[in-house]
């Protein structure tokens, strides 16, 4: 470019120009190689909170093992496992022995156990006499629930090395306490009915005195008045006809009662 005074030629600006150009070009790199290094930098603290679980919360953790699931890398989510709980052996044994269980039943993740599958390690777990572990899976796999608890604490008084030898003494336990409920019942109810026998017997001799005491009525069985204070006539004299039976009770003092058909019908005195 020329000077307008002199006419003589002027580069300097043309060459401010090109150390401008330079400049950012150099500037543009220098911040590229910083967002890659930056990039990189997150990507690789992002695999290896991945790979140790560091700063990983607890579902977290599942959730990347399920992953590996889903994708039947077992060694994968065994490899997390150890690396996740290296510092709770007891966490990571329960956790290795529930992927175990997942490759042998072809299942994609640690929730979808059922609950034979869950029995199957806690059973593992006494067969070892391992009953802290046990408690420990048990825990997990059902939480709050007694009856489970229960089990695993009576392997663990008796010996046992299963849920199973657990559960035949509970339904032994159950059975005897069944026999011995209804021994006590039926003692019980035999001891009901003999005081009811003996009541009822005593009732039935009562109402017998009494009623010997009483006189006859119209109505009364052939029974009912011999039951009654009038006793055992001194005679019968019977009439039979087309229409039934009659019968005269002779009795001492001019008494006399006549049924028909087996029913006191009249009363002479």
């Amino acid at each position: 470019m020329k000077c307008n005074k002199c006419g003589y030629e002027n580069n300097d600006k043309a060459k401010f120009s090109n150390i401008s150009k330079k400049k950012k070009i150099i500037i543009g790199v220098l911040l590229m190689i910083v967002l890659i290094g930056c990039i990189g930098g997150y990507l690789h603290y992002d695999n290896y909170k991945y790979q140790t679980g560091y700063n990983l919360t607890e579902d977290k953790k599942l959730s990347n093992i399920n992953k590996q699931l889903t994708k039947n890398n077992y060694e994968g989510a065994e490899t997390l496992v150890d690396n996740y709980f290296a510092d709770n052996l007891d966490l990571r044994d329960f956790y290795i022995i529930r992927i175990k269980l997942c490759q042998v039943n072809q299942i994609t993740s640690l929730n979808d156990l059922t609950e034979e599958q869950k029995r199957i390690s806690i059973n593992e777990q006494l067969a070892k006499h391992n009953y802290d572990e046990a408690i420990s899976l048990l825990d997990s796999y059902f939480p709050n629930n007694s009856g489970y608890l229960n089990k695993v604490k009576m392997c663990r008084d008796k010996n046992f090395s299963s849920l199973d030898g657990a559960e035949q003494l509970i339904e032994k336990n159950d059975r005897e306490t069944k026999r011995e409920e209804k021994e006590a019942k039926d003692k019980q109810d035999a001891e009901y009915k003999e005081k009811a026998d003996i009541a009822n017997e005593i009732l039935r001799k009562n109402e017998e005195e009494i009623r010997k005491t009483k006189g006859v009525s119209i109505g009364m069985t052939k029974s009912e008045v011999l039951a009654s204070s009038w006793g055992k006539p001194k005679d019968i004299n019977k009439t039979t006809t087309k229409y039934g039976t009659n019968e005269q009770w002779v009795y001492s003092g001019n008494r006399y009662l006549y049924f028909d058909n087996g029913i006191l019908t009249s009363i002479q005195n």
